[in-house]
């Protein structure tokens, strides 16, 4: 953005809060975060796979971690009606960006004070990657905030028991009361 654009523009304040969800009254337009966080500690769950023979490999469980699901609530305002474009971008703990392709611009209109908007977007991490997630927002193109999310790997679950086949009864023998 030119400094030319910067002063005749009013400028546009952002914040961010995580949570786990979110609840929205579409009547009033309030929205509640729940259980607002700064990060997760992932507790990965040991799995027992099957060796060749399709007998339980119990010596080389593996382990894995469900996805880190959560929302990000942003708050947009002004001291006078603006339009902009905005975007949220998100980076790994090794640096590398969370999406794979360009970040939508999504363009707004607010007023000023508290006509502002709070918008929420749903955050999926599909990694067990620990340490610390950037959030950025960018208004028209330039940083307006940062957040970060912290991940930590937790003590691991397990490893399961193999699943065992289940036994069906013989459908021609008849039940037996109780």
């Amino acid at each position: 953005m030119s400094n030319s654009e910067t002063s005749s523009k009013p400028r546009v304040y952002v914040s961010v809060i995580f949570c786990d969800r979110i609840i929205r009254e579409h009547a009033t337009d309030l929205l509640t975060g729940v259980r607002i966080t700064d990060g997760y500690v992932l507790n990965p769950v040991g799995i027992v796979p099957p060796k060749a023979d399709g007998s339980p490999d119990e010596e080389h469980p593996l382990f894995i971690a469900l996805p880190v699901k959560f929302t990000a609530i942003i708050r947009f305002c002004s001291e006078e009606a603006v339009t902009f474009t905005w975007t949220l971008k998100g980076t790994r703990p090794n640096g590398e960006p969370l999406s794979r392709g360009p970040a939508a611009l999504v363009p707004v209109q607010i007023g000023a004070g508290p006509d502002g908007l709070t918008v929420s977007s749903n955050i999926s991490i599909s990694s067990a990657e620990p340490g610390d997630y950037w959030f950025e927002v960018y208004v028209d193109g330039v940083v307006a905030t940062k957040a970060p999310i912290r991940i930590k790997l937790g003590t691991p679950i397990g490893p399961l028991e193999p699943l065992q086949p289940m036994e069906f009864p013989d459908p021609d023998t008849p039940l037996k009361p109780a």
